[in-house]
């Protein structure tokens, strides 16, 4: 998924489990700094990888977290970012939409057939090449397609 869009992170198939993260995008104190959610998915990009997250939509808000694994991938301790795995990190509020790409990072994953766990992944993002950066930390998740 070269470019997020809200529409396609909606379209991907629903999964089973939950998802957890904290972000630095907003202030400790604000309710969006915390992710959390059943609203898991796993889609199948037509290529060698899988897109694994979860989303979180209210009324004028709109986030999301997305992992590009690879169909092959075996459980193990992975670097994310560049040379390692893709990741992302969306946030829409209102009509205003930030793209977040994954710069740095680590995730443990356990894998098994169609089913996806990270005990714990982290990955610091930026919109751009030179934009905002945000953190996306203390994530963990358990989806089952």
């Amino acid at each position: 998924m070269s470019k997020l869009e809200r529409k396609k992170i909606n379209a991907l198939p629903k999964a089973t489990g939950s998802l957890s993260a904290k972000t630095t995008r907003w202030p400790a104190t604000d309710p969006r700094s915390t992710i959390a959610t059943s609203d898991v998915f796993v889609g199948d990009t037509g290529s060698d990888f899988y897109d694994v997250g979860g989303r979180v939509e209210q009324d004028d808000y709109f986030t999301s977290v997305i992992i590009e694994l690879p169909k092959n991938i075996q459980s193990g301790v992975y670097k994310i970012g560049a040379g390692g795995i893709d990741a992302r990190y969306y946030v829409a509020v209102g009509e205003d939409e930030e793209y977040y790409r994954a710069i740095s990072g680590e995730i443990d994953l356990s894998v098994s057939d169609g089913y996806f766990e990270a005990k714990v992944f982290r990955f610091a993002a930026r919109v751009g090449s030179a934009g905002t950066t945000a953190e996306v930390y203390m994530g963990s998740f358990k989806i089952s397609r």
